[in-house]
This record gives structure tokens, C-alpha cells and sequence, in this order.
């Protein structure tokens, strides 16, 4: 291997490496820390326009990672295209692709649930049944809009869903939850790219 292909193989883990950090940071931050507080309140619409630069906060953390998962398959696409078959490195910006536009797609409908519980104020509690009504329909459309988001093939299959649900130990630790018993982990291309990375440059 030359010398030259080393320092890009090094360039392109650090890259990814970055990717993965900035898109986990900011999926996390936007949508556990910013947004679920509010979100999974009764009184959601009340807090969501109470709280509009929080809400705005949480829909810009999403942007980045709308961003940053598409990135992350399009820097592991040379690794993968070289290292496995061509149809997994296709595979793997394609769906990260899908992933990035759910990504957008909830953050419309996150800042449409804003608009909402904007205009709920306006109109007082007597029309709150039916920004109620809107209100349900739009959260549970930004819920299936990251649900279909994850969806990424594992083991060779499309369709597996991630685990997203955790219980904590008696550490304090995350640990997978029951509730995931049968589910696969996925990012298959992901992970077979960080790993020809790995392989492709040596540690000292």
C-alpha cells in the first residue's frame, strides 16, 4: 500500500469518524434532550409555544443530522466499493440517503406542530379540541417519519429495525432492553466500512 493511500485511508476514517460522532450528538441532543420533554407532555402544544427557541433548537440539532448520516455513507462508499460488493455500497448511501430525507421530513413536522401551538393560542381554549385532534395527527406522523427513517437492511436483509429501546442497569449504564429480544443490529455497511478502515490502516 502507498504511502498516499494510507494518508487518504487515515483522512477518510477521521472523517467518518467525525460523522458518526456529530450524527449521534446531534440526533440524541435534538430529539432526548431538547425535544421529548416537551413532546411527551400532556400539554405539548402549550409547552411547544412557550418554549419556541428550544423547539427551533431541537429542529436545527435534527438538520445536522439529516446532514451528517447521509455524509457518513458517502465517505465509506470508495472503502466499501473496494472491499465488498458493489450492491452493499450502494446499499448503504441509498438508505442512508432514505435516512437523511425522514430526518427532514420530521423536522417540517416538527416545526408545523410549532405553527399549531402557536395559532392554539391565538384561538383560546375554546378550539383547542380540534388543534388537538391536528396536534395527535402530526406527532404520530413525526414518530412513523423516524421509525421508516431507521429502517436500514442487516445481515444481508432489508426491513430490520434498530433497537431503540434501553433499560438502565444498576450501574447507571444503558443496557439493550428486553423488548428488542429478536431484533438484529443494523448498520451492517456501516460497520463492514469502519472495519476495511480499520484493516486499511495500521496502528502504531
Amino acid at each position: 500500500m502507498g504511502r498516499a493511500t494510507l494518508r487518504t485511508s487515515r483522512t477518510t476514517a477521521r472523517i467518518v469518524g467525525v460523522l458518526f460522532m456529530i450524527a449521534t450528538a446531534a440526533a440524541i441532543a435534538g430529539d432526548v434532550a431538547v425535544l421529548r420533554p416537551i413532546l411527551n407532555s400532556q400539554d405539548y402544544l402549550i409547552k411547544m409555544a412557550a418554549s419556541e427557541h428550544q423547539v427551533i433548537l431541537g429542529a436545527l440539532l435534527l438538520v445536522v443530522a439529516a446532514f451528517a448520516s447521509p455524509a457518513i455513507a458517502l465517505w465509506l462508499y470508495p472503502v466499501l466499493r473496494e472491499r465488498t460488493k458493489g450492491g452493499l455500497a450502494l446499499g448503504s448511501v441509498g438508505f442512508r440517503l432514505i435516512e437523511g430525507v425522514f430526518y427532514a421530513m420530521s423536522v417540517v413536522l416538527l416545526l408545523s406542530l410549532l405553527t399549531l401551538s402557536q395559532e392554539l393560542v391565538k384561538a383560546g381554549a375554546s378550539a383547542s379540541s380540534s388543534f388537538d385532534t391536528a396536534g395527535t395527527v402530526l406527532r404520530a406522523a413525526r414518530d412513523w417519519a423516524g421509525l421508516v427513517g431507521s429502517i436500514r437492511p442487516s445481515s444481508g436483509s432489508a426491513g430490520d429495525v434498530p433497537c431503540h429501546h434501553h433499560d438502565v442497569d444498576r450501574s447507571g449504564c444503558l443496557q439493550p432492553s428486553n423488548r428488542c429480544a429478536g431484533n438484529r443490529p443494523s448498520g451492517m455497511a456501516d460497520r463492514q466500512g469502519l472495519q476495511s478502515l480499520s484493516r486499511l490502516v495500521p496502528v502504531y
